[in-house]
């Protein structure tokens, strides 16, 4: 492991702080008269999500640790575990619903999914920004029903709900967005 400085800090670089993972959100450097240097570091924990300032002088040396980003194609589910393939070696490790996270419900087979992985472990799991799924069930769409809001409850093919406006109908394919897990636009065929 790496040894650096506060003056080495970039944003998304992983620290080795009190024996946790923690991502660097953002830092300022900040001096006073004759004191030495401060680095003012908003953190990220890789293990709770929970965010932490903290304040290193300019000296000290924090231990950088290397988190690697792979991407492993999804096979199938085997009741509450996840069976992906690796694209290099074709091993199939399995993942289960606490190391896939929130992103289940979008996962389609034959997909790419991009794990962050820290010697062998797993911190968290990734979809594309993009995807293309096809809705299956889409209520149908009132005329002048303007006491509702402008958009519907939807399912997709995986079984995510989404909200989508009123003129998308079953079988049409759409685009999301699934960092904000919004609708995007209709994807004609």
């Amino acid at each position: 492991m790496a040894q650096i400085t506060p003056n080495d800090f970039k944003r998304g670089i992983t620290i080795i702080y009190e024996d946790k993972l923690w991502e660097i959100i953002s830092y300022e450097f900040n001096k006073h008269a004759q004191r030495e240097g401060m680095m003012i570091t908003k953190l990220r924990s890789w293990d709770t999500g929970k965010n932490l300032e903290v304040r290193f002088s300019s000296s000290q040396k924090i231990e950088q640790a290397f988190i690697e980003t792979k991407p492993m194609q999804y096979l199938y589910r085997d009741g509450k575990d996840f069976v992906f393939m690796e694209p290099e070696t074709y091993e199939q490790p399995t993942m289960n619903e606490e190391q896939v996270g929130h992103i289940a419900d979008f996962m389609k087979e034959g997909m790419d999914i991009y794990f962050t992985l820290y010697e062998g472990r797993v911190l968290g799991a990734a979809l594309p920004d993009f995807i293309v799924l096809e809705v299956t069930d889409a209520p149908p769409y009132v005329k002048g029903d303007t006491a509702s809001s402008e958009y519907k409850q939807v399912t997709v093919e995986t079984g995510a709900k989404i909200m989508v406006p009123p003129f998308i109908d079953d079988g049409d394919i759409i685009q999301i967005d699934t960092r904000k897990r919004e609708y995007v636009k209709r994807v004609k065929e």
